[in-house]
């Protein structure tokens, strides 16, 4: 394989990375329910990223379709970059909730992001949660704005407190603040943002991500802390920098088990 090829591998090979989550708070009709994680794809880059997403998310059928911001990129130019295909063709899949990033933020029209969203049937989660039910049981989807920062009450106050809690928001910098010990913490968190530390290599790591600088910590996988758990995706496209290596992209596959028998 030629140099060409090799990167071109390491950019364009889209993986879906399995997770099990267990937690007592997941109720026995939600046992089994699978959650497909999609991040930082970027749009308009790699256009093709379109068809293989959609075509991995028919193939897995998930239950429920979380985004966790950077669907766009800043200077994507909303109306034809391929965010309404995308948004149409998950809605098609399974129910959606989205968050905005910090590219959606300072995009060039983010109403016109929120309108496609909308007219899709995709849900967007501006610092809230609603109840996903099933015969009467559920779980709670709060979603954070990349840029508001975060509070347990902010998100989640007034839910249900014995409910498990998920919270989709971008940035896993803020773990600390995610998963500080309180009735209303998530019991999972899913985030990108960090691309996966864009490079990545053995004993060493992830050499650089976003609002954590060099050798960071939380750019991939699953980390915990308290009764908090984090999955971060290493995310599709790429941003400040264009090359992976050792990284490639990522869409977490989550699937809940519940201990209540």
């Amino acid at each position: 394989m030629n140099i060409k090829n090799f990167f071109h591998d390491q950019n364009r090979r889209l993986t879906v990375e399995p997770f099990r989550i267990t937690d007592r708070k997941i109720s026995p009709r939600f046992d089994g329910f699978t959650i497909l994680h999609l991040s930082d794809v970027h749009l308009p880059q790699y256009p093709e990223y379109i068809d293989n997403i959609l075509r991995k998310a028919v193939e897995i059928k998930p239950d429920l379709i979380a985004i966790s911001g950077d669907i766009v990129s800043r200077t994507a130019d909303i109306s034809s970059c391929g965010l309404s295909e995308l948004a149409k063709g998950l809605i098609g899949i399974a129910q959606v909730f989205a968050v905005k990033g910090n590219h959606e933020n300072t995009c060039l029209n983010v109403e016109l992001w929120e309108n496609i969203l909308d007219d899709s049937g995709i849900i967007i989660l501006e610092d809230r949660f609603e109840y996903v039910e099933i015969d009467n049981q559920k779980i709670t989807v709060g979603g954070m704005n990349a840029d508001n920062g975060y509070s347990h009450e902010k998100i989640f106050g007034g839910s249900d407190p014995d409910v498990f809690k998920l919270l989709i928001a971008h940035r896993p910098e803020l773990f600390d603040e995610y998963s500080a010990i309180n009735p209303l913490a998530p019991e999972l968190v899913l985030s990108g943002h960090a691309h996966g530390g864009q490079w990545r290599f053995p004993i060493f790591g992830a050499v650089i991500a976003p609002d954590q600088g060099l050798f960071p910590h939380l750019t991939a996988g699953i980390h915990s802390a308290n009764h908090t758990k984090i999955i971060i995706s290493r995310g599709v496209g790429n941003s400040f920098f264009p090359l992976r290596l050792n990284n490639f992209p990522n869409m977490p596959l989550i699937t809940l088990k519940s201990t209540v028998t």
